[in-house]
């Protein structure tokens, strides 16, 4: 009897651990960030106060970064965001920042450089976009 109730409880704590990991896998794919970060033109000497900004760390063997992530990027940046591509691996000081693990991988600034979304892999311009329009 003892044991069956053990191992019912074991059945329960495992579940609900896994609901919270998925919950919390789910937030970090939305782009909800954890912690904001400022940057600022010693991080990005090209970045203009004023302007909303995507930053988005690729590889030079990243296959979704070229062919999914830079398209929808191109169409952001006909609308007047700023678009700064950073190659995780040469630019390490910006990755480690950032906390980059993975690529693709964007970062949504608003208009003072303040991250706002990270967004760890590909993310649509629909996605990026609706992201932009809360900043």
């Amino acid at each position: 009897m003892m044991e069956d109730l053990g191992i019912r409880l074991f059945i329960v704590a495992f579940i609900l651990t896994a609901i919270i990991l998925i919950k919390l896998l789910f937030r970090l794919k939305k782009g909800n960030l954890t912690e904001s970060k400022k940057v600022n033109r010693e991080l990005l000497p090209s970045w203009q106060p004023g302007k909303q900004s995507i930053v988005f760390f690729t590889n030079d063997s990243c296959y979704e970064c070229e062919k999914l992530q830079k398209p929808a990027l191109n169409l952001l940046e006909k609308q007047d965001t700023q678009i700064f591509t950073i190659n995780a691996s040469i630019d390490r000081t910006l990755a480690s920042y950032f906390k980059i693990l993975t690529v693709p991988t964007t970062i949504v600034l608003d208009n003072h450089g303040v991250s706002q979304f990270i967004n760890h892999g590909y993310t649509s311009e629909k996605i990026l976009s609706a992201q932009l329009k809360e900043v």
